[in-house]
């Protein structure tokens, strides 16, 4: 039996040492297997007859797509598709008027020196958008997992159980996998990289390790950079700066920086390549940036905070469902959270840090600094900031803080699981079982009217029972057996939340997909329009295939548009820095309507598709019977299932 044991650490010990090598070898064959994650299939929703029945059959390997995961599937996805047709410049016309500047595109593959910090993309690039797609989500999910399991293994001081157990908290928590989308998934990659590779810029001895570090460094911190997604930004780079302070700190005796004469040298090399990229970034679109800065979002929003309950610092209970049963209030994405439990480590933390106190007194900065930021995050989201703090901290960005309070309560946990694995004795044998007790009655208690409708109380029940008995085991130090239960929750509650396919059949696999490429081939200038009910999700399904496409989302305002559309400058602020953008025709005035934070409706006369020059339009069967087309040759050109194309001649020349 020990010869058995001693195997299994010896393999156990090989897959750590050899891991970046592993999960390079996994990420090449998922990439030779184009697999992927996204929700592309909803597009078959919409268009059922395809090309190929092959191709269908081969593309679902497991799960199903989320269609409330729009952003990826609609927006993100496709406008990356559609810079295959723009030869991957920095600029492009294939979803609006006037240039848009596709590096501020929320992580858009650019041919541009900021590719630096968007390795994600490269596959696009070296590739085209089959393997892209593929390259994108595999590193994306790979990269979520492994660098997580690296932060945990510098905070536990390479304690490799603990830090696997973060890893899966973090890797297959239910934000993580909703929000598997650039502004937020990768944002917390890339905080979690800067953390680690900062601290191995100080602390690696070894030559290879210094300079690899060095040049990894400067990609995380210029993607973390030129992410442009405030809500969660300024909180993840406050938190990995002081959480990275208070670990060198800890480990100073570690830090090389004064042994070495080359340790200036790699600084200048970090900080003056980061500098210049995102100076070089900032310049070349300045007058992007204005335009962004002069929307009501984010600049005329200021968030003060206080707007949650004492059960928002708990694990939304509903969140280990929702890969099985969609959220009753709000959307999967909005109520998904990290599961953890910190609220019982926090009242717990004296005892804890009475114990650090006596033995291991470095490590308690880092829970000092832990618990200080968790007060902070809280006091934010349930107290509030005066307007004048939030200016001054640059909270005034944040509307997301449950999402940096979730990230930041699971490094928490596990930190104090860490501390409770390698000190024995910190509680008494009555304690193991009484405070999980009461964090279980605290926890049934406060569970509101919304939970109980969406689930029933036994469940919940079940579910509190569930992390009280392994919050029991925790605390008795059965290590095995609370990693196998914390490890077994976290795979039910996020595993199946995304699906695993294969290709880019959705989009590519329909009559109409090939038509409108054969149309946007002959002429890439050519404007199209998708008017009505799916104006939004079928002008972004034209631009995926090559098209140049009005009927898109927007991440800033396209003045030249809005004065074509010769829209009254009043609505002119309401136009979101991140706006669907669904048209209709109407026969009567022109106006847009707010339909929701992120999305407007605008209303516009048929005489206005001249002053666009649209030369197609998409939408549903006799949509455009109803309106008033004399000044048009409209000529049907195109029907699959109940979308029809028409091709717009001029009969005659309009006045403005």
């Amino acid at each position: 039996m020990s010869k058995v044991s001693f195997n299994v650490r010896d393999i156990i010990s090989n897959i750590v040492k050899f891991r970046w090598l592993i999960a390079i070898i996994f990420f090449i064959i998922c990439v030779f297997l184009k697999l992927h994650f996204s929700s592309i299939d909803e597009f078959n929703k919409f268009l059922p007859t395809v090309l190929s029945e092959r191709e269908v059959n081969m593309y679902n390997i497991h799960g199903k797509s989320r269609a409330i995961r729009s952003d990826e599937w609609m927006v993100h996805t496709c406008r990356y598709f559609s810079q295959k047709y723009n030869n991957y410049a920095k600029y492009s016309t294939r979803n609006s008027i006037s240039p848009t500047n596709m590096v501020i595109d929320y992580y858009a593959p650019v041919k541009d020196i900021t590719l630096i910090g968007k390795p994600f993309n490269l596959g696009y690039i070296l590739f085209g958008n089959e393997r892209g797609l593929s390259w994108y989500f595999c590193m994306m999910q790979i990269l979520l997992f492994m660098v997580a399991f690296e932060m945990f293994l510098i905070l536990t001081k390479r304690k490799i159980l603990t830090s696997a157990v973060g890893m899966l908290m973090i890797g297959f928590s239910p934000c993580m996998q909703w929000w598997l989308i650039p502004h937020i998934t990768i944002l917390f990659i890339y905080a979690m990289s800067i953390f680690s590779l900062g601290y191995y810029f100080f602390v690696a001895n070894k030559a290879w390790l210094k300079i690899l570090s060095s040049c990894l460094l400067v990609s995380a911190i210029v993607g973390f950079c030129i992410s442009i997604f405030p809500s969660c930004q300024v909180v993840c780079g406050l938190v990995v700066f002081f959480l990275l302070m208070a670990v060198l700190v800890r480990d100073r005796e570690k830090i090389y920086i004064f042994k070495s004469k080359w340790f200036i040298f790699r600084f200048l090399f970090v900080f003056l390549f980061v500098a210049g990229v995102i100076l070089e970034f900032i310049i070349t679109s300045k007058l992007d940036f204005a335009i962004l800065l002069g929307t009501e979002y984010p600049v005329g929003r200021v968030c003060t905070g206080g707007l949650d309950r004492i059960e928002d610092i708990f694990t939304n209970l509903t969140s280990l469902f929702l890969a099985y049963k969609d959220s009753n209030y709000l959307n999967n994405c909005e109520v998904s959270s990290f599961i953890h439990f910190a609220p019982l480590f926090l009242v717990l933390y004296s005892k804890i840090a009475k114990r650090l106190a006596k033995y291991e007194r470095k490590s308690l900065k880092v829970g000092k600094m832990l618990v200080i930021i968790i007060l902070v995050e809280l006091l934010y989201m349930c107290a509030g900031f005066s307007e004048a703090l939030s200016e001054l901290t640059l909270f005034k960005y944040v509307n997301r803080m449950n999402i940096c309070y979730g990230w930041t309560a699971t490094i928490f946990t596990v930190w104090c699981i860490n501390i409770i694995w390698t000190h024995k004795n910190i509680f008494k044998y009555w304690e193991y079982i009484l405070y999980p007790l009461l964090y279980g009655f605290v926890y049934f208690n406060i569970i509101d009217n919304q939970t109980r409708q969406y689930c029933s109380l036994r469940w919940l029940f079940l579910e509190i029972v569930c992390f009280v008995i392994i919050l029991i085991f925790v605390l008795m130090q059965y290590k095995k057996t609370a990693s196998f239960l914390i490890a077994s929750v976290m795979v039910f509650a996020g595993a199946e939340v995304n699906p695993i396919c294969s290709g880019i059949s959705p989009i590519v696999n329909h009559p109409i997909s090939e038509f409108v490429n054969e149309r946007a081939t002959l002429n890439s200038d050519d404007i199209w329009i998708s008017l009505g009910g799916h104006s939004s999700i079928m002008g972004t399904f034209l631009m995926a295939n090559g098209a140049r496409s009005l009927s898109t989302t927007n991440f800033y305002p396209d003045i030249d548009e809005w004065k074509l559309l010769n829209i009254d400058e009043k609505y002119y602020r309401i136009y979101n820095r991140y706006a669907h953008c669904n048209f209709y025709l109407t026969n009567g005035s022109q106006n847009v309507e707010l339909a929701s934070e992120d999305s407007i409706k605008i209303n516009i006369n048929p005489i206005t598709l001249k002053r666009l020059n649209v030369k197609y339009i998409l939408t549903t069967a006799d949509y455009l019977k109803d309106f008033d087309m004399q000044y048009f040759n409209v000529k049907p050109i195109f029907k699959q299932d109940n979308f029809e194309i028409y091709e717009l001649n001029y009969a005659r020349s309009l006045n403005n």
